[in-house]
């Protein structure tokens, strides 16, 4: 049973029955993304909203229980422990005081869960708690951690399934006057196998984000952390399909229109994640990567012991090694279950054995990063943040090479010296991984060396593979096979002309039954710009696989951005794909052929790559306005284009078009009224898409220069999203500004 405190008055809280792949029911909580004003942080945090001199006082403490996951080893689980439940500080949320549902003065709790509230005389309010963490240039408050001095933040607590109501905790007492003990608590009640009330949940879940925003202000104090959604439901269960139903697959991290969103499971007896404190942590360390840092991780499904496309493994290592840091606790425990009463522990300073060690294994990752953090001072499980936040935000952030313990490691080495935080230990004995290929030219020395993000002399494939030191087998494990230093290179550098296939360019699925984010299911390249216009092709397939089967897509980077791919299903380039870009002189840029495995999974064991270098187009089209990843079913989207012309046209048309499902409306042809001198024309439409729909918009263009006519046609991609909410059984309404807001539950049925 939870902890109870001795009220003055009586808390009520509307039903909110929840049911959750991260833990799931009975809650009556909500919380609004727009509130009446921004509350402060300060050490005595008071706000009164009027102007007036006249006020009373309220004080209390905000708290709500927690349940501990256990994992297995220092204590019988994993499981949540439920006989142990204790009431924690809910901190740094929003504390306002209500009267006719309107908010009359609000606040914040410190780090202790105690508010101040400055209520103008007269006023009849009660409490409510919004699970929202805003602030603007932060004052801490003397209670430790209390790293984030001058930092920003905005994240808010949503139910997805209520459309994205904001969790507020509702108290009935009213006050008029001056009151010490204006406190309230939310409860967590589990028995007979079900949730009885589930408000404490996102209180939860906001700690935890409060938790790892102290870990990155290690780093920088005066962080401005973009706006995050955390999307929690009792609905939310490990289904692939419609959000607003619940169906989130699993807890992950996602950018939509530009925002970034975690969904967290919730549902009760499958698996429920906010009381599981590493997996929260996880998720919001690819928050940090994807907001302050950068990660070029291509996503999917990932193991510990999977040779995995490097990039992913860097990404998970990454929210495994965030997690640890976090709690200063390197055992991951998710539950999961009847009664959240199974799941398994990771443990993260685990020196990784055999095949696991090296770049592909996000164990490797996370045991690096897990070392470096500790080894940072001698105590314990303790350590910084600080040396890994400088390399990720001032190196990996803007590394031609894509974002992996490759470049991570030759940035750390770079900055600090192999012999910080054990570094060259760590990467030549633990992870028995060459230290010259850290370093350009081959060699390291230990200090005053500069990064190789590439390996580029490939000493780790010579070391790994076939005749190599220290062999390596792909996939991992008995199962795996030996492989050349080549088909372990993590890039082929590719030369104008015909680059004839080598053990480097062959498609090697692992045996996985999800293989698309495996090491040999992708294969790197690197093209050094001239200024040209440069075509990169696939061509003469081995194997007997045809240019028309669908079995290779091709994509190109320039410092993590896409800047050009084909994806063709169909027609000779559906199996040896094509692309055209143009190149910044000396600018290295990045070329990946991914296998395909929508018509099965087809290995190809070889192919040619041809660059062919050309003079820039005459024409070019750029979106003005960043187009969102997707867009409503049904809704006009307005589209704005730059054309631009690198020579005079005498005639100059364009045309806008909708293909696979994407409608066009308004001007879709205009014959630009030419402007002397001028290389930039604009031209906007209306686009939607029907329900389910993706598909283009086109932007076609005609100039004609000296009797020549130069066409041009640029693709840029619409897709639709989830649209309705399924009604649960929560109690949900709308706070004085019209937005939804879930209620959370005082107590029992």
């Amino acid at each position: 049973m939870s902890k109870r405190y001795n009220f003055i008055f009586l808390i009520f809280i509307s039903l909110l029955i929840l049911n959750s792949c991260f833990d799931g029911s009975g809650s009556g909580f909500a919380l609004n993304s727009n509130p009446e004003s921004t509350p402060t942080q300060t050490s005595t945090p008071i706000i009164p909203l009027n102007n007036g001199s006249a006020n009373f006082t309220l004080r209390g403490t905000i708290t709500y229980d927690y349940v501990q996951a256990t994992d297995g080893i220092s204590a019988p689980g994993p499981k949540l422990d439920y006989v142990h439940m204790t009431a924690r500080p809910a901190r740094r949320v929003v504390v306002q005081a209500l009267e006719g549902g309107f908010a009359v003065s609000q606040t914040t709790t410190n780090d202790l869960g105690h508010y101040v509230l400055q209520v103008p005389t007269g006023k009849v309010v009660n409490i409510r708690v919004r699970l929202w963490a805003l602030a603007s240039s932060y004052l801490p408050d003397g209670i430790s951690p209390d790293n984030c001095s001058g930092a920003s933040w905005d994240i808010r607590i949503v139910d997805n399934t209520q459309s994205k109501g904001s969790y507020v905790f509702d108290g009935v007492t009213q006050f008029s006057s001056n009151s010490d003990f204006a406190n309230l608590h939310a409860p967590l009640s589990f028995s007979g196998n079900t949730y009885k009330v589930r408000s404490a949940a996102p209180f939860a879940l906001l700690d935890t984000a409060v938790s790892v925003l102290e870990l990155a202000c290690q780093g920088r104090r005066n962080i401005a952390f973009p706006l995050l959604y955390i999307n929690w439901s009792p609905n939310n269960i490990n289904i692939t399909g419609d959000k607003s139903t619940g169906n989130i697959s699993t807890s992950h991290f996602i950018t939509e229109n530009g925002v970034s969103n975690l969904y967290i499971l919730g549902k009760e007896n499958v698996d429920t994640d906010e009381f599981d404190d590493h997996v929260i942590a996880h998720e919001f360390g690819h928050y940090l990567e994807n907001t302050l840092f950068r990660s070029d991780s291509i996503g999917g499904t990932h193991g510990q012991g999977d040779s995995l496309d490097p990039r992913v493994a860097f990404s998970e290592g990454f929210g495994n090694a965030v997690s640890a840091m976090t709690f200063n606790n390197p055992v991951y425990v998710d539950t999961s279950g009847d009664s959240q009463s199974n799941g398994f522990p990771i443990l993260i300073n685990s020196a990784p054995t055999g095949d696991s060690r090296g770049i592909y294994s996000e164990k490797s990752v996370q045991y690096l990063l897990w070392n470096l953090y500790e080894n940072r001072d001698f105590l314990p499980n303790n350590g910084s943040f600080d040396r890994i936040f400088n390399v990720l935000a001032n190196f990996q952030k803007t590394t031609p090479a894509f974002t992996t313990l490759q470049s991570f490691s030759a940035y750390y080495n770079q900055s600090y010296g192999g012999s910080s935080e054990n570094l060259q230990s760590l990467w030549s004995s633990d992870l028995d991984l060459p230290y010259n290929a850290l370093c350009t030219s081959g060699f390291c020395s230990g200090a005053g060396d500069v990064a190789d993000p590439f390996d580029s002399g490939n000493l780790i494939g010579s070391y790994i593979g076939t005749g190599g030191a220290s062999l390596r087998k792909y996939p991992q494990g008995t199962g795996g096979g030996v492989f050349s230093n080549l088909f372990w290179s993590l890039y082929r550098t590719l030369v104008s002309g015909l680059n004839f296939g080598n053990a480097h360019d062959q498609i090697n699925l692992g045996n996985y039954s999800k293989p698309v984010n495996k090491f040999g299911a992708v294969r790197w390249y690197k093209l050094i710009g001239t200024g040209n216009f440069e075509t990169v092709s696939i061509s003469n397939l081995g194997g007997g696989v045809l240019c028309t089967s669908d079995v290779l897509d091709v994509y190109v980077y320039y410092r993590g951005t896409i800047i050009a791919l084909n994806k063709d299903s169909s027609g000779s380039t559906a199996g040896c794909p094509s692309v055209s870009f143009s190149t910044i002189p000396g600018e290295t840029y990045l070329i990946t052929v991914n296998a395909f495995t929508g018509n099965g999974n087809v290995q190809v064991p070889s192919w040619n790559v041809t660059v062919s270098p050309k003079p820039l187009p005459p024409i070019t089209v750029e979106s003005v306005d960043d187009i969102p990843s997707s867009i409503l079913a049904n809704l006009d989207q307005n589209l704005n284009f730059d054309i631009g012309t690198h020579k005079e046209c005498s005639e100059l048309r364009t045309k806008i078009r909708g293909i696979e499902g994407v409608l066009v409306s308004g001007e879709v042809e205009k014959n630009q009224t030419l402007i002397p001198q001028s290389r930039h024309y604009k031209h906007g439409v209306k686009a939607k898409l029907l329900p389910g729909k993706a598909g283009y918009v086109v932007v076609d263009v005609v100039c004609v220069n000296d009797g020549v006519v130069h066409t041009f046609s640029q693709p840029f991609p619409l897709k639709t999203k989830g649209s309705g909410f399924k009604m649960t059984s929560a109690k949900v309404g709308q706070d004085e500004r019209g937005d939804p807001i879930v209620y959370l539950k005082s107590e029992g049925p």
